[in-house]
């Protein structure tokens, strides 16, 4: 078995690996690239008789385990 070896600029990807986190009171966690979290993801503030609102502004493909 022959093995080669290469190196890893993780400077080409690194905007690819980047993750922002929204978790929310009740421990729901919305996570995505920081890009379409921010161009998709809208949190309105509520008032003082309701709590702020968490929006996605897209389409659901799958929902499952």
């Amino acid at each position: 078995m022959t093995t080669t070896t290469f190196d890893k600029d993780l400077r080409r990807i690194q905007n690819h690996l980047r993750r922002t986190r929204v978790t929310t009171e009740h421990r729901l966690t919305i996570v995505g690239p920081p890009d379409e979290i921010e161009q998709r993801v809208h949190i309105e503030a509520g008032d003082g008789d309701t709590p702020p609102r968490i929006v996605i502004d897209d389409a659901v493909v799958k929902v499952g385990e």
